[in-house]
């Protein structure tokens, strides 16, 4: 992208006037990867002039920010000049939006060394029915426990009017409620579902397809117009008794063909060595959305 001159003037000038009233907006450095919405610096009212100047605060002053990931405005896994203009242009010339997560609250798929401390403006689910699966086989040794915590994050912030359910796998699985069956977000309900994923630990072998079939089955007891499958896993297909990928290709069309209500399936990959392939292909067959965390 060739940024006009113009836009580096207006840049300079904007940042002479907003500069010192802003030194002392309060910050915390970053330490590990969470959503965040790209070029929102302060997550306050979207993204605004208040993030291009937090932009050049951080890039020349040093300014401490909570999410640097959002201060790569481009995404060029760069942090400099360019990502304070890009905003700018964005903002005042109806340029290219900054690259996803943008405008929506997500995950960043870009390798960098950049990282977020404190989540993003993501408001929590509301009204309506959530299915949580998650990997609990040993390879998800070190990953565990940090689906586990997003998971209790977001049912905590839940609606009361949403409905939720959670399945976990190994070469079994576990799930809850117990009946098979959709529950209501009450302050109860989410204290019990809490409880059981706490009290979760790893198991071995890695049998995706029973797991998936018990998600879209729970989702067929809720009578909420909208809902969604979110899978946390490393979509390795090591169940017992079959080759890694013909298993995970008839899961594939299994999932498919047993999806008759159209159930968005969102997938979030855990850690680094996780299968892409599997995991962007099941999420962009159900009409969801691939993301990771490291």
């Amino acid at each position: 992208m060739v940024i006009p001159k113009s836009v580096i003037a207006k840049k300079s000038f904007l940042v002479a006037i907003f500069l010192l009233p802003l030194l002392f907006i309060p910050g915390v450095s970053r330490s590990q990867d969470l959503p965040f919405v790209r070029g929102d610096i302060d997550k306050v009212d979207g993204v605004n002039i208040t993030d291009a100047i937090l932009t050049f605060m951080h890039i020349y002053l040093g300014k401490e920010v909570n999410c640097v990931d959002a201060v790569d405005v481009n995404d060029d896994s760069q942090l400099d000049t360019s990502d304070g203009v890009h905003l700018l242009a964005y903002l005042f010339l109806k340029s290219a939006p900054p690259p996803p997560p943008f405008p929506e609250c997500g995950f960043d798929e870009t390798e960098d060394d950049f990282s977020c401390e404190v989540a993003g403006p993501c408001p929590a689910p509301q009204g309506d029915a959530y299915v949580f699966i998650v990997q609990r086989s040993s390879s998800m040794r070190n990953y565990l426990q940090r689906a586990k915590n997003e998971i209790i994050t977001t049912l905590e912030h839940m609606s009361s009017q949403s409905q939720i359910a959670i399945v976990l796998f190994d070469r079994g699985l576990i799930r809850w409620p117990s009946n098979g069956k959709i529950a209501d977000s009450t302050e109860q309900n989410k204290a019990s579902a809490i409880a059981f994923l706490r009290s979760v630990q790893t198991g071995s072998g890695t049998c995706e397809l029973p797991g998936f079939i018990q998600a879209l089955n729970i989702t067929k007891t809720s009578t909420s117009p909208r809902k969604t499958i979110v899978y946390y896993g490393r979509g390795s297909g090591t169940c017992p008794g079959h080759s890694a990928a013909e298993y995970l290709e008839n899961t594939l069309k299994e999932i498919q063909t047993r999806n008759t209500e159209n159930v968005q399936i969102n997938c979030i990959g855990m850690g680094d060595s996780i299968n892409h392939s599997f995991m962007q292909r099941l999420a962009q067959q159900n009409g969801g959305t691939f993301s990771r965390i490291r």
